[in-house]
């Protein structure tokens, strides 16, 4: 008895210190080395498949496996893949199963609250709904519906069960919500009030793993959308920020950027970048750069 009570003991024990591993450092598991405050494009070797037009990029919350969405020239059909990190190198990525009728899977975002679940966007062209896959099975998540939620998209959770993404409103704009995760699926969604929401289009967040910061897309500057970034004022419950602010010329161009993700060490921001003006048009890219850029523009006293 002694003995199997010293066994579940250090199985506690190594499970505790196991979900306190840092994460994977993400620019030496590539062998990259970084950019510092200047974005540059991320082209890691054996990576990109379907590379003309790649969506986004996501990582676990220990590093250890991303995901992405990708299409050809000439085929708008949206795929997912993924990858490992196994045996000291990033495995060769494989897609994730398709389902009949769903011709896009884009958007993809890794949970961040404990699970390995692979969160996106499916559906055909006209009614984009939030599914996920998980433990090896398609599953559609039973997200809270803001107005007219024929469309999902972009859900990001904290480590705590927080979750924000974006939706259309009334008005046919986007704008974020947030919920809850809850034993049964979510509790219903807030709209974030002004000035996070604008009367342009506001979607695609990432929000930190401890809710402290919130970076998005939008056009309220008119034209293609471009990334913002908005600090908690409430300790990372979700309802409280500070005014959005640009990324400024550094991350921000005449071009469009949108998907932004943070590496899971907290070093590096991912974003995909157009290489055209127009929406759509050329090939996209995924971008990262030192975080550092975003942190810079924190408004709040030291002491918050």
């Amino acid at each position: 008895m002694k003995q199997a009570l010293r066994l579940i003991t250090l199985a506690m024990l190594l499970a505790g210190c196991a979900s306190r591993i840092a994460p994977l450092n993400t620019a030496a598991s590539f062998n990259l080395t970084p950019p510092p405050h200047q974005p540059a494009a991320f082209n890691p070797l054996g990576i990109w498949i379907d590379a003309q037009k790649i969506e986004s990029i996501s990582f676990s919350a220990n590093g250890r496996r991303l995901c992405y969405a990708s299409h050809t020239e000439g085929d708008s059909t949206r795929r997912i893949y993924t990858s490992r990190f196994q045996d000291g190198k990033w495995q060769t990525p494989i897609a994730l199963p398709s389902q009949p009728a769903k011709k896009h899977q884009t958007f993809p975002t890794f949970a961040m609250d404990g699970r390995d679940d692979i969160y996106f966007t499916q559906g055909p062209p006209t009614t984009h709904k939030m599914a996920r896959y998980h433990n090896n099975t398609w599953q559609i998540e039973d997200l809270p519906n803001p107005p007219n939620a024929s469309i999902e998209w972009g859900i990001t959770h904290t480590t705590t069960g927080l979750a924000c993404f974006g939706g259309p409103t009334e008005d046919s704009q986007a704008d974020l919500f947030i919920a809850r995760r809850t034993a049964d699926g979510y509790s219903p969604a807030t709209r974030l009030p002004e000035p996070i929401n604008s009367t342009a289009n506001d979607t695609r967040p990432y929000i930190s793993p401890d809710g402290d910061f919130m970076i998005f897309e939008s056009t309220r500057q008119g034209g293609n959308p471009d990334l913002y970034v908005s600090f908690s004022m409430d300790n990372g419950k979700g309802m409280k920020w500070t005014a959005p602010l640009s990324l400024g010329t550094t991350i921000n161009t005449a071009s469009l950027e949108d998907g932004p993700w943070v590496s899971p060490d907290g070093k590096h921001l991912f974003f995909r970048r157009w290489t055209d003006t127009g929406y759509g048009t050329g090939v996209s890219q995924i971008y990262w750069v030192d975080i550092a850029v975003v942190h810079a523009l924190d408004p709040r006293p030291l002491d918050t």
